[in-house]
């Protein structure tokens, strides 16, 4: 019992010694401050790319139909209506909007043409340029208006084929083909424990998790600083050289556990939060890893200087390679050394979990003989 109290009472020394350090308490302000804006940004009218949609005639039912349906998606574009074609054209002019959708006039008319063999375009796009992002836009106002084309394509064959005019109505066809189509989604996503997956994720939160996750390790990183400059200061002259590498640990491990907690609370509040099991084992995991990653650099280094001038190289390079934003197969080489991947896979299959505690393991032993090494 009084060894738990002494380690209890080291742990909240540790936690006081570091809060007063003002660059410690600034990278843990930092966190919700970074959850409450992406947050907050994610629930403003935003997108990767601004479209303004219009119809040539504003009492086309069809146009406003197929603009109606792109308004009320939510995704990763941001649509806006134009009440005249010259107002979306201008829009694009002065850069308001990446794009323009102008549907034409008569356009159930023109869309039986197009089916009937007629190659006449029927929706007109402006843009000033064509990069990766409009790209993948053409793809959305073709899904927006493939429905009412392959609906025309059904009548066509139908009267054609199976019927003649006299024998069934429009609406008939139309009524066939919606029991045809079924309805619904085409695919159903899954995760591998079998439970839906969220689709109401928003594009700008879903990396929030990564970049905590990055936030945590510059935390463990500057705590590895920390003790560093207090061997330079000769805080650890009672203890041998071999031993500092004790009270290094101690000292980021308090520093990670801190901003964890931090991490882990901001995660509920945005609302990206799990299973409660899950997200608190992987985060108690990623601590352990996190506290063996900075042990390690620590060691390599061996100054706090040193620290200091790779600490951005090491940020930087945990947020190309980890998957927060893109994750390529290419990279999983690279990816295995930073402990963000083990934690972002973590919470999402909990086998990760125990690749977490063996990484750590791994990464402590290679720590304990480089430093038994280098302090002989």
């Amino acid at each position: 019992m009084k060894k738990i109290k002494t380690v209890l009472l080291r742990a909240l020394l540790l936690n006081k010694r570091l809060l007063k350090k003002p660059s410690f308490v600034l990278i843990l302000c930092m966190i919700p401050l970074l959850t409450v804006s992406m947050v907050f940004f994610a629930n403003e009218d935003s997108g990767i790319l601004t479209v303004t949609l219009c119809a040539e005639d504003s009492s086309d039912d069809l146009a406003n139909a197929v603009i109606d349906d792109l308004l009320e998606n939510k995704n990763v574009f941001r649509f806006v209506k134009a009440k005249t074609a010259d107002e979306a054209h201008d829009s694009v002019v002065y850069g308001k909007s990446d794009a323009a959708w102008i549907f034409s006039s008569n356009l159930q008319d023109k869309i039986e043409s197009f089916v009937s063999g007629i190659n006449t375009p029927f929706i007109t796009v402006v843009q000033r340029e064509n990069d990766v992002a409009l790209q993948l836009s053409h793809e959305k106002l073709c899904g927006a208006v493939f429905p009412y084309v392959s609906r025309e394509i059904f009548k066509k064959y139908m009267l054609n084929n199976v019927f003649t005019t006299n024998e069934i109505t429009e609406e008939q066809i139309y009524e066939y083909y919606e029991k045809a189509l079924g309805g619904g989604n085409l695919i159903t996503f899954k995760k591998i424990d079998g439970t839906p997956n969220a689709t109401d994720s928003n594009y700008l939160t879903a990396p929030l998790r990564g970049i905590l996750a990055l936030a945590v390790l510059l935390c463990g990183l500057a705590a590895a600083m920390y003790h560093q400059a207090d061997r330079e200061n000769r805080v650890y002259d009672l203890l041998s050289p071999t031993n500092h590498i004790i009270p290094g640990i101690a000292t980021i491990s308090a520093a990670v556990f801190d901003s964890t907690v931090i991490a882990v609370i901001a995660l509920g509040l945005s609302g990206l939060f799990g299973s409660p099991i899950l997200e608190i084992t992987a985060s108690l995991s990623y601590v352990l890893a996190t506290t063996a990653f900075c042990t390690l650099v620590g060691t390599l280094t061996r100054k706090a200087k040193r620290t200091g001038q790779i600490i951005p190289f090491l940020i930087i390079l945990g947020l190309v390679i980890s998957p927060i934003f893109f994750n390529f197969v290419a990279l999983k080489p690279f990816q295995i050394f930073l402990p963000t991947y083990y934690y972002l896979y973590a919470v999402h299959q909990p086998i990760y979990i125990l690749y977490t505690l063996v990484y750590s393991a791994i990464t402590v032993g290679i720590s304990f003989l480089i430093n038994l090494i280098t302090e002989k």
